[in-house]
């Protein structure tokens, strides 16, 4: 037994190991340092302004992805740039070491508390909630901690505290549209199954989007189209990828389009050079915005749609499994008698295949005169009572008549007309026989009391007559209708 257990211990595939928190947090540190270094480098105004600021993103994806115990690997990260780009440890720097974290909690905590968010983003309420709650809500908490510190600082008026909040809030909410749903859910398990054909047409779109995008961006790339706005060339391939590959290629394709956009300003090409750097930076950052709230929204739908069609087919392949298991044929018919579905105890009786019912009428023995008679009939049955139920003979493939008991159901259309007939068909011959066999030995019974010359009657509990024979009226001249309706009681 112990060399067995061994055995199967040792056969068992062992999990990776995880990371230890430690590990994570000094991670989330290199992680940050870098986002700030790649901020810094795309500065605009003299590197005064930073378009996207990176590492609020990096830090919102991190507690949104690891809970809030990582909130140390923010605030350290947020200490060592301050520190390596030669701000003293003073107010300012822890200010803004506080901002980048709190602003990352507080997104988090309004999204899990409010909206109960699904990091997936799969569904259009996630996406709704992140741009509102995390991107312009939750970002302005971090804006507010650095503005207030540069105040205490000195180094910002208490008079320009509003446009410098602004200032500090654009590159966030920005972050938090571009830079942490890329984390996010490239970090997330999807619902999203690759396959070779998917993956080349991945590629494809790739492909695309980055030629369109450097023909947007890049007026060298063909000469001669400096003048014309070509800014929105990659949306049919940022569609494609939202539609088709989820929010990672959402997101992927707007961290792509925002990088080259905003390299091709720092480079003094492209469709936002503008003669006033900050009126550039305006266009360019709603130009941002739009791009990424519209991909996140279009592969949010996407998500849903796939979604509701992957359980409606998992619904119906339930139904059908319980309608096959049936051993009462069931079919479907449209308004005029064809065939939409038959399950297999139908086919069964009618000893063909489904495709030679399919297409074929429901009442094929009858005449086209006499169909229209019961197809009118189950077209007029009302949404309040849309069930009638009748029997039918017919004859089965051994020649022997077979009696049927029909149900059948009109199914109504969203206009209110008919879309479908739904029959339930059983077989009802053994209780039919058994009917006209009762109906047989009863006449039998009749006829014999009838030629009794004694009265014979029955009588019920009560002492109240319930059966006189009819010789009664040669007997005592009354009928037998007469001494059942007299109300005289046989005992008292």
């Amino acid at each position: 037994m112990k060399l067995e257990n061994l055995t199967l211990a040792n056969l068992k595939p062992k999990s990776p190991p995880s990371l230890t928190t430690l590990t994570r947090v000094v991670i989330l540190i290199a992680l940050y340092f870098l986002g700030g270094l790649f901020g810094k480098q795309a500065s605009f105004l003299s590197g005064s302004i930073a378009l996207v600021w990176p590492p609020a993103g990096i830090a919102l994806a991190a507690i949104l992805l690891f809970g809030y115990r990582f909130w140390p690997g923010v605030a350290l990260g947020a200490v060592l740039f301050s520190f390596m780009n030669g701000l003293p440890l003073g107010f300012f720097t822890f200010g803004t070491a506080l901002g980048n974290t709190m602003g990352a909690i507080v997104c988090t905590f309004l999204l899990r508390r409010i909206i109960n968010f699904d990091n997936a983003m799969e569904r259009t309420r996630d996406v709704a909630g992140y741009i509102g709650l995390a991107c312009f809500l939750g970002t302005t908490v971090n804006a507010a901690f650095n503005v207030v510190s540069l105040g205490y600082a000195g180094t910002v008026s208490w008079a320009d505290l509003f446009p410098t909040i602004l200032e500090w809030w654009v590159p966030n909410a920005l972050a938090g549209l571009v830079v942490a749903p890329f984390l996010i859910t490239w970090a997330t398990p999807s619902a999203l199954r690759w396959h070779p054909r998917l993956v080349m047409e991945a590629a494809l779109c790739g492909t695309g989007l980055v030629v369109g995008t450097l023909t947007s961006f890049h007026s060298w790339f063909v000469y001669g189209i400096e003048s014309y706005p070509l800014a929105y060339l990659p949306f049919p391939f940022l569609v494609w990828g939202a539609l088709r590959f989820g929010q990672r290629g959402a997101t992927t394709g707007t961290l792509l389009v925002s990088a080259l956009a905003i390299h091709s300003l720092l480079s003094g090409r492209g469709p936002f050079v503008t003669t006033s750097e900050r009126e550039g930076l305006m266009l360019i950052g709603s130009y941002i915005g739009i791009l990424a709230v519209t991909n996140m929204l279009l592969a949010a739908a996407a998500a849903e749609r796939r979604q509701a069609e992957r359980a409606l087919a998992e619904s119906e392949r339930r139904l059908r499994a319980v309608v096959e298991d049936q051993t009462d044929s069931i079919c479907r018919f449209k308004p005029d008698g064809t065939l939409a579905f038959v399950n297999g105890a139908y086919c069964l009786f009618h000893g063909k295949a489904r495709e030679e019912l399919l297409g074929t009428n429901f009442l094929e023995t009858l005449t086209a005169e006499d169909l229209a008679i019961p197809l009118s009939w189950f077209g007029a049955l009302p949404r309040e009572q849309p069930v009638v139920s009748f029997d039918h003979r017919v004859v089965g493939l051994n020649g022997l008549m077979v009696w049927q008991q029909y149900t059948v159901r009109r199914l109504f259309s969203e206009d209110g007309g008919t879309f479908e007939f739904q029959a339930v068909i059983q077989d009802i011959t053994h209780r039919k026989q058994a009917e006209e066999g009762l109906r047989a030995s009863e006449g039998k019974y009749r006829s014999l009391l009838a030629n009794i010359p004694d009265v014979v009657w029955t009588g019920n509990a009560n002492g109240e007559l319930v059966y006189v024979s009819e010789n009664v009226e040669k007997i005592l001249g009354y009928t037998a209708g007469e001494l059942m309706n007299s109300g005289e009681r046989l005992w008292l």
